[in-house]
């Protein structure tokens, strides 16, 4: 289960816990890329998937390979 959820100042991210650590990043990227698309004002839903769905590939790539090679 993953939802995001407008608070009166803040957001609030629920990311379901048994997830391996890769698909939690990729998720959490995701969920967060929806967060700045509500704060830009987004609201077209396909355009908000398409967007958080490339990210999340590759900001999770970037990510990994960064704390791979320890940069």
């Amino acid at each position: 289960m993953v939802f995001v959820r407008k608070m009166t100042e803040s957001f609030l991210i629920h990311v379901h816990n048994h997830m391996d650590l890769k698909e939690y990043v990729k998720t959490l990227i995701h969920e967060i890329t929806h967060v700045r698309q509500t704060l830009d004002g987004i609201t077209d839903s396909n355009a908000r998937e398409d967007e958080a769905y490339y990210l999340e590939d590759q900001l999770s790539k970037a990510f990994w390979d960064s704390n791979i090679s320890g940069t």
